[in-house]
């Protein structure tokens, strides 16, 4: 009942938030809750930079202290249509009696001014609007004059299509008033259902779906049957299917074609799917217990998605379907059979088989460049870095299982080993936001294992792994350092995937060259990112990303990602990408979603069964990384097929497999896992 109660509180802020847009914009529908016409925002990086002028002098800060007389600022817009009516010059703590600007509109082509109109006027702090020509223009030219001592911040820039008409005052007056409107009518709903005595009999549609289930799993076991030795070598099979996904996946990057061709891609996810699933059934299967906040979330965002694809066909199309049909068949199958922690197993053997080809690749194929941050077998480092994420808290959970195990260290020296080369290639890629998610997950992983090595006492076993990975660190980098700098080189294998975009390491072309280990890592990308910078700089300006989706949000979603700075932006949020893609009420069964999954798969961490830790440490980084980075495209990035599968060891009711699985879990206390 308390899952209701959240659903039903999200429910309605939400439905406060589409309210506030549909009247604050007045001309909002359900196709676009807040109707304000394009938005070009100005990034950061123009009037926020490390920068000195004769005149004027701007610092990180964003301070501008005009020592004598003007300080000028050049946009470039691209693609201009002729659809700009408006600029937007918002400023803060301005220290000036008499601020004057100057705006030139140009359209230059070929290095010449080909037509030029001028705007003036006066400045004061908070917002300051200017009509724009009606002539098309690429470039405006910014001069902002005042006495000398004069200084200010710039807080925005904004080219509009329509005039702004936000104000906090109104927007928090509409929210209220919607929010109250959406509690009356939802008790008069409750109370009515009460009077009436309503029931609502949900649950045997799921096992409508179960009954599915179970008639196509029989066919499907019957031809496992009948092949012998592909009986006999299921657990190797599976694993090569699921590496198989991953290097797949790799191979789609490399080429381009996931969004050109994402209906055949899916077609091999769904056989690839359904051919681990035919791998696992058992001789019995029987209907389980979904009756759980989980599954009910889990259905309700797919069903949300098959109705969303009705209205608004899109490049995903289908996914619904194949989640529900596909996924949750295999899902079925796992809750039924005799030892569920095999497919776990099988999952991380696969990931384990998938690094070492990968790091293999790397090393033969993919050199590091000077000055440029690493992608290793991908296109871009933040993908890269979204693998490793992965791979890391697998080989977390690894080192987890040998303690619990009791290992001795040379049978967990392999997996360190593993995670020094995976730190090693972070380093290099220089992504904030998948190590700054390693890091938040390796400080849990510490506690939870100080606590059960305290408990079971251990913490000898916990501190030795601790000094073994101390200890390897910087051997195992350096011989990573030096084969990515020389083996491609030697064997002259070196490949540069077309189209590839190399990403300059330092963060806004600040180059420091200093003795010092402190001011060597302070002139690395992380260290300008967390020194000094802005937040928008922090966030790598996904904030003007977030807001772009915001003012797009609608109740049926959309066919394309929004055009922002002349390109198709991805959401760098799997909230904001849920709700854009399928409607923004889809949010809700989304986030019920995640939450369930980290409830239950923390719950079955607890479990003395083998391998128990690792779907919960699996989905905690898939979805910490989906909070910052584009984790949420359909099987396309590992951590999104880590999250979508592993969920599905807990999607059954744990009393229930716990009683019939009793002999099972026996067995693992007696033997550690290990027959």
């Amino acid at each position: 009942m308390k899952a209701i109660y959240i659903a039903w509180i999200l429910f309605g802020l939400l439905f406060a938030f589409s309210a506030t847009g549909f009247f604050l914009s007045g001309n909002g529908s359900i196709y676009n809750f807040y109707n304000v016409g394009d938005v070009y925002e100005v990034a950061n990086t123009v009037y926020n930079k490390h920068d000195q002028q004769v005149k004027g002098h701007q610092e990180l800060s964003g301070q501008v202290i005009l020592d004598n007389g003007e300080y000028a600022y050049v946009v470039w817009i691209e693609k201009n249509k002729n659809k700009w009516n408006y600029f937007y010059l918002d400023l803060k703590n301005v220290q000036a009696a008499n601020l004057q600007v100057v705006l030139q509109f140009m359209k230059i082509e070929n290095d010449t001014v080909v037509e030029q109109e001028d705007r003036t006027g006066s400045l004061v702090e908070g917002t300051n609007c200017f009509e724009v020509p009606k002539n098309s223009f690429n470039y405006l030219c910014i001069y902002i004059c005042g006495e000398s001592g004069a200084s200010f911040f710039v807080k925005k820039m904004q080219f509009r299509e329509t005039e702004s008409v936000f104000t906090w005052k109104a927007a928090i007056r509409i929210y209220a008033k919607a929010l109250a409107i959406y509690c009356l009518i939802a008790c008069a709903i409750v109370l009515i259902w009460k009077k009436m005595k309503l029931k609502c009999r949900l649950y045997r549609w799921v096992e409508v779906l179960q009954e599915f289930y179970i008639s196509v799993a029989g066919r499907l076991h019957e031809s496992v049957s009948k092949i012998p030795w592909l009986a006999r070598g299921r657990r190797c099979f599976r694993t090569l299917l699921f590496a198989a996904i991953f290097v797949y996946n790799v191979l789609v990057e490399m080429q381009g074609t996931y969004n050109d061709k994402f209906k055949y891609h899916l077609v091999f996810y769904m056989l690839m799917i359904v051919l681990i699933t035919a791998l696992t059934i058992g001789p019995e299967l029987k209907r389980r217990n979904w009756n759980n906040t989980l599954v009910w979330s889990w259905l309700a965002l797919w069903a949300m998605a098959c109705v969303s694809d009705f209205f608004v066909p899109k490049n995903y199309r289908f996914l619904g379907y194949v989640m529900i049909l596909t996924v949750g068949f295999f899902f079925f199958v796992w809750n039924n059979a005799e030892k569920p922690h095999e497919i776990t197993e099988d999952f991380v053997r696969a990931v384990h088989v998938f690094f070492c080809f990968a790091t293999v690749f790397c090393v033969c194929f993919r050199p590091e460049t000077p000055g440029i941050r690493y992608a290793g077998f991908s296109k871009n480092p933040g993908v890269f870095s979204l693998y490793l994420g992965v791979v890391w808290v697998v080989i977390l959970g690894e080192t987890e299982q040998g303690i619990r195990e009791r290992r001795s260290a040379i049978r967990i020296i392999p997996y360190i080993i593993e995670g020094c080369i995976v730190v090693s290639f972070c380093w290099k890629s220089q992504s904030a936001g998948p190590i700054l998610c390693m890091l938040a997950v390796t400080f849990l992983w510490f506690l939870r294992m100080l606590w059960y090595a305290g408990k079971m006492k251990m913490r000898r076993k916990v501190v030795t792994a601790i000094l073994l990975f101390v200890l390897l660190l910087m051997p195992v980098y350096g011989m990573t350092d030096w084969a990515l700098n020389h083996v491609p080189q030697k064997l002259e294998t070196a490949i540069v995937f077309e189209n590839e975009q190399p990403v300059a390491r330092e963060s806004w072309g600040m180059v420091v060259r200093a003795a010092g280990i402190g001011e060597k890592l302070a002139g690395t990308r992380l260290g300008q990112k967390f020194m000094n910078a802005t937040v928008s700089d922090i966030l790598s300006r996904r904030d003007y990303y977030y807001r772009t989706y915001l003012r797009n949000m609608n109740l049926l979603g959309h066919e394309e990602y929004p055009v922002m700075w002349c390109h198709r932006r991805l959401p760098h949020n799997a909230i904001l990408g849920i709700a854009y893609r399928y409607g923004i009420f889809a949010a809700v069964p989304y986030i019920m979603m995640l939450g369930a999954v980290l409830i239950r798969t923390f719950r079955h961490s607890r479990k003395n069964v083998k391998y128990a830790g690792m779907p919960f440490w699996i989905c905690l980084i898939s979805i910490l990384t989906s909070m910052g980075d584009n984790v949420e495209q359909p099987f396309i990035w590992l951590p999104w097929i880590a999250l979508y599968l592993m969920m599905g060891i807990v999607f059954a009711d744990e009393e229930q497999l716990e009683q019939e699985n009793e002999p099972e879990l026996q067995e693992v206390l007696e033997t550690g896992g290990n027959k």
